[in-house]
């Protein structure tokens, strides 16, 4: 018996195949075992590190209550933090960040989308700018923890290509752990 099925591999033209097997079921079931993979594929998450020598209470405020003076400390890297809706820190507020990075000026406009105080993290959800548009879906969360006899800030990008020639955003990680260096290193001065 001959199934015929079409299969759509993202960024590759449409395949389709005529396979002879004893089974339509069993081709259905490689079928989806094939998609899931390339699912997966277009899935991802990324995770960075940075070790700080000040307490995360001071991180945690910066990113949520004062991220204005993130521009003060690096306007080489951060030029504006722009409050589009709400107030700055309250989940929900709408925020664009206007920056360098790879030579280019760039924006990212994103929303809080959750704030745990105690823990000193805050989940960012990518809205608009250019992580948005190559992106389908982008979140940042900022988790400053304990490590050791110190803290650390870890950076977590969760995101969702829309097909597999889009890099992994693994230049947009080192350039966030790259600010983090440079705010510690004020802090530390200061």
């Amino acid at each position: 018996m001959a199934c015929s099925f079409i299969y759509i591999k993202p960024s590759y033209p449409l395949i389709f195949s005529t396979i002879s097997s004893p089974s339509c079921k069993e081709l259905f079931g490689i079928c989806e075992s094939i998609i899931k993979s390339e699912i997966m594929a277009l899935s991802g998450k990324l995770i960075g590190y940075v070790e700080i020598s000040k307490t995360g209470d001071v991180f945690h405020d910066l990113f949520r209550h004062n991220p204005h003076k993130i521009v003060e400390i690096t306007p080489h890297k951060v030029h504006d933090c722009e409050l589009h809706e709400g107030d700055r820190g309250v989940v929900g507020s709408i925020i664009s960040w206007h920056y360098t990075h790879e030579g280019k000026k760039k924006i990212c406009k994103q929303i809080i989308e959750s704030v745990n105080e105690e823990n000193h993290m805050i989940v960012f959800k990518v809205i608009g700018g250019e992580l948005g548009e190559i992106y389908k879906s982008f979140t940042i969360i900022f988790h400053v923890e304990p490590k050791g006899d110190g803290q650390q800030v870890t950076w977590t990008f969760e995101f969702e290509k829309p097909d597999t020639s889009v890099p992994y955003p693994t230049s947009m990680m080192d350039y966030l752990c790259n600010l983090v260096k440079d705010l510690d290193a004020h802090n530390s001065d200061h």
